[in-house]
């Protein structure tokens, strides 16, 4: 709770605290109902009897009366539901304080509440606020105490709060669905409504490209609204294809094959992909397009689809002739230093092991990380032989590995990787080439450096196969 909410509720608490002391002490004093002298013992009326004798006495109670303080003026009659209220209104922030007391003394102090109260909260509450509420009830799920119709119900709520996009996320719903799927509590209705409102994903597409080139097309998904999967891995894979282009009248079927995204739904992480694509038949000038997708959302890879659906997605481009200068290269030599500075090796250096291709190559890795350089970059990554190496006087061998592209703000890590053959050195440097073709790559890069960065002297890493295991003994013929 923050500061001035904290004021808040003090202040209500001492005025309802204020307040309910006054009522209270009202009730108690109750109302005049008239003024006539009354016994103060037994309250009897005595109006119209002679109370200055010696032998006055109470006709009730037989009280002598002589004693002035014997004698009341007045009766007062108490307000039971004015002391109620009044009690109500002192009792309340007494609890509250309580609770509060109770709650920092006990940090768990959910576990303390009925099933009924914290599915009311779960189910009143904003929902991101009550944490603590749906961790306990998923804790009694877990340990079977909690009954079925508050199972169902606490699903049907966390269904709820998934499917309305407009509010609050918290990875506790998740859990709870999680769970409710691992342990077929879900319906198939139900199973395929949360696979469904679990990603979060967008469409980019490069909004200026030349003629006859490739399209490039990012897709992304974004924190998904599942929930903490053990081990961190993705509680779905989401699947983009991309079926037809369409731009005003012009439409393009695409092939499936090579215009698949696969996309892991975490609830704190977010994956992106660029597609590139030919997508021909549009002419120079400026179009509205539209992207149709074929969606699916599955358990892993491996598995039929939960769900399948279709989306449009639509953005403008510019079409731009053949041969324009779509990329411009900033031939700056003060931004060196600071490009030098972002960029290193990530851990692990390069890495060479036997491929998988029956050719005998090598493949080659590596993981090039990029903090806030200056001007965004696009390079084709190169492995070249140190010079000083060369005894024979050629010139040194080199080896492409990939591209990578770096957009010039925040922290970046790309892995690039290919097969290699002959590369029996011991180190190489890293030579970054600025790439047009690997800034056409991206779908928002126009300009980046035209420096060639060098990365000297990084060691490299052997792999060698692990032998296969030995050979079992054979069996020797039964005697």
């Amino acid at each position: 709770m923050t500061g001035p909410m904290m004021g808040v509720m003090l202040a209500l608490a001492i005025c309802s605290l204020v307040v309910g002391g006054i009522l209270l002490f009202l009730a108690l004093r109750g109302r005049r109902v008239n003024n006539n002298p009354h016994c103060r013992k037994c309250r009897f009326d005595l109006i119209g009897l002679a109370l200055d004798g010696d032998a006055a006495r109470c006709p009730e109670c037989g009280r002598t009366l002589r004693d002035p303080r014997a004698i009341r003026v007045g009766l007062r009659k108490k307000r039971p539901l004015l002391g109620a209220l009044g009690a109500i209104l002192i009792l309340v922030p007494v609890a509250l304080v309580g609770l509060a007391i109770a709650s920092a003394a006990r940090p768990n102090i959910n576990a303390y509440k009925p099933d009924f109260w914290l599915l009311i909260e779960a189910r009143t509450a904003s929902p991101a606020t009550i944490p603590g509420q749906l961790s306990e009830l998923l804790s009694r799920a877990q340990a079977g105490s909690l009954s079925g119709s508050t199972t169902t119900a606490l699903v049907e709520r966390a269904l709820a709060v998934q499917a309305d996009t407009a509010g609050g996320w918290l990875v506790n719903w998740g859990d709870i669905l999680d769970f409710a799927a691992a342990n077929t509590l879900l319906t198939p209705a139900q199973l395929e409504q949360y696979a469904r409102n679990a990603p979060q994903w967008f469409v980019s597409l490069r909004q200026r490209v030349l003629e006859g080139t490739d399209w490039v097309i990012l897709v992304l998904t974004g924190p998904g609204r599942v929930g903490n999967t053990p081990g961190g891995g993705p509680s779905f894979i989401f699947k983009a294809s991309l079926l037809e282009v369409r731009a005003g009248e012009h439409g393009m079927k695409v092939p499936e094959e090579g215009g698949q995204a696969h996309l892991g739904i975490s609830a704190n992480g977010a994956s992106a992909i660029n597609l590139r694509r030919a997508v021909p038949g549009l002419g120079v000038g400026s179009h509205e397009v539209t992207t149709i997708w074929k969606l699916s959302v599955c358990a892993d890879s491996d598995t039929p689809a939960i769900t399948t659906w279709t989306e449009e997605r639509t953005s403008t481009i510019e079409v731009l002739p053949a041969g324009t200068h779509d990329v411009e290269l900033v031939m700056d030599e003060s931004l060196r230093a600071a490009i030098e500075k972002s960029l290193k090796i990530g851990r692990g250096g390069i890495t060479v092991e036997p491929s998988a291709t029956p050719f005998g190559h090598s493949h080659a890795s590596l993981m090039i990380e990029c903090d806030n350089p200056p001007i965004a970059l696009a390079f084709d990554v190169v492995l070249r032989e140190r010079a000083a190496v060369v005894t024979d006087g050629s010139p040194p061998r080199e080896w492409k590995v990939g591209q990578i592209n770096y957009s010039g703000n925040g922290r970046h890590m790309h892995g690039v990787g290919a097969d290699v053959q002959a590369m029996d050195v011991e180190a190489v440097d890293v030579v970054l080439r600025p790439s047009i073709d690997a800034a056409r790559g991206t779908v928002g890069t126009y300009k980046i450096s035209g420096l060639e960065i060098v990365l000297a002297d990084i060691a490299v890493t052997r792999k060698v196969p692990a032998p296969p295991p030995p050979a079992p003994a054979p069996e020797k013929p039964a005697e």
